[in-house]
């Protein structure tokens, strides 16, 4: 019992180590990580942004609610680079400097830009695609967020 237990609190402390300092993903030439799910995890995300030369961010038309999930494709006119299913919101990238087309997906709907990506500044170059949230309101909300909405 005293090993499980000990395991267990290894276990807990690298999962919270983890959440507390992101690391970027090697694909390739590619640098990425995506995520942004709650507050904590976003503010983590902040220490990555210098590291970054793109960041891309999945919102809904209406009110701007974060989106996840959307299938995200980055090719440079010869070759795809990069394909993910985003874990939140925010994507941050490392990219070889050069011109891209970068293709995200959500629920069918397909939103395009073109990007130009350089050598790292210290701040990344943010694009924004904006995709319809639920028909009654724009915005994902939870059965509970909806009842206290309601009240």
């Amino acid at each position: 019992m005293r090993y499980s237990l000990t395991a267990f609190a290894f276990a807990l402390a690298a999962f919270a180590a983890h959440a507390a300092s992101p690391e970027m993903t090697k694909e390739g030439a590619v640098r990425y990580f995506c995520g942004g799910i709650g507050a904590d995890e976003r503010k983590a995300m902040q220490a990555l942004e210098p590291r970054a030369n793109l960041k891309l961010l999945f919102v809904t038309i209406k009110r701007g609610g974060y989106l996840a999930g959307a299938e995200v494709t980055i090719s440079d006119g010869k070759a795809t680079r990069f394909m993910a299913v985003a874990d939140g919101p925010i994507c941050l990238l490392e990219l070889p400097t050069g011109s891209y087309r970068v293709t995200a997906v959500i629920g069918g709907l397909t939103r395009s830009a073109q990007v130009s990506a350089s050598v790292q500044t210290g701040k990344p170059r943010e694009v924004v695609f904006s995709f319809p949230g639920e028909a009654w309101d724009g915005i994902w909300a939870s059965d509970e967020e909806k009842k206290q909405a309601a009240e």
